[in-house]
């Protein structure tokens, strides 16, 4: 009987070779090919918004290794659904058994704390991290922090003082992108960068939370060259604040770009990107 999750994946192994065609490429071949095509030492973040179980694990069998989610309960979802052998979320540290023992079963104590003193670490082969790479609403936290391993999206300081304190009940740290507005879009959230280094400096005395990097998305009507400016922008920020040397603060990830423009933000800088229709392909039309 077939589960619909792929085997572990050992080459270009594609996962429906029935159907899987160059112009109609399934998941795995899709994944591994934009894997081969990018530097090593970028990290890539498979959007997975709206998207199956079974299509993350198609993901992680071509070498994905970090799955992102926009909304926290579409991950817990996902993470109720998935199966307790093969590719498993890397383990979180709880100092309080309580939280640990009410979080998901993603969630371990068994972890040595080694691992979570490296600055960003890249999962083992059968591990892989969830990233919230969306907003995250102050009434939310508690349930984030239960199974997400970075949020990608912090962007104020009221959201910053609920994590470090569900973050101290739980006895867990948590590792945190800054979002940056680099359109300066009033409709959007994230932190102007002219407000960025004072803002930094004010979440670094919050003693649970790892600043590890900047995110931005820029104007959500752009792409491609379009968002070339913003990407640069962001960079120099990431650059400067590097240079600074903030207590407290590790700038080693810059989080920029998504399908249609992760090549121009690696061009400018990033270390990471976050793409998932070219990935998965085009997303299902919503039901009504």
């Amino acid at each position: 009987m077939t589960t619909g999750y792929p085997l572990e994946f050992t080459g270009n192994k594609c996962s429906d070779p029935d159907n899987c065609t160059p112009d109609s490429l399934c998941t795995v071949c899709r994944v591994f090919r934009i894997i081969k095509s990018l530097p090593p030492e970028i990290r890539l973040v498979a959007a997975a918004k709206t998207r199956t179980s079974a299509e993350a694990w198609a993901a992680l069998s071509a070498g994905i290794r970090i799955i992102g989610h926009n909304y926290v309960q579409e991950a817990l979802d996902m993470a109720s659904t998935w199966p307790e052998s093969g590719f498993q979320p890397e383990p979180i540290i709880f100092m309080n058994e309580n939280a640990a023992q009410n979080s998901m079963k993603s969630i371990s104590t068994e972890s040595s704390t080694e691992s979570s003193t490296e600055p960003c670490p890249q999962p083992s082969k059968n591990f892989f991290q969830w990233h919230l790479i969306g907003h995250l609403q102050r009434n939310k936290v508690k349930k984030a922090l239960q199974i997400f391993h970075m949020i990608q999206s912090l962007d104020s300081l009221a959201l910053a003082e609920e994590i470090d304190r569900q973050c101290s009940r739980m006895g867990r740290d948590i590792q945190v992108l800054i979002e940056i507005n680099s359109g300066g879009e009033n409709c959007k959230t994230g932190i102007s960068p002219d407000r960025a280094r004072d803002f930094i400096s004010e979440v670094a005395t919050l003693p649970r939370i790892q600043i590890m990097g900047l995110m931005t998305m820029g104007p959500a009507w752009m792409g491609g060259e379009e968002l070339r400016p913003y990407f640069k922008l962001t960079h120099d920020l990431f650059t400067s604040l590097r240079q600074a040397n903030l207590p407290g603060v590790r700038m080693v990830q810059l989080s920029m770009g998504m399908s249609d423009s992760y090549i121009q933000a690696i061009e400018e800088g990033a270390t990471m990107v976050r793409i998932g229709t070219s990935l998965f392909g085009p997303r299902p039309p919503r039901s009504i």
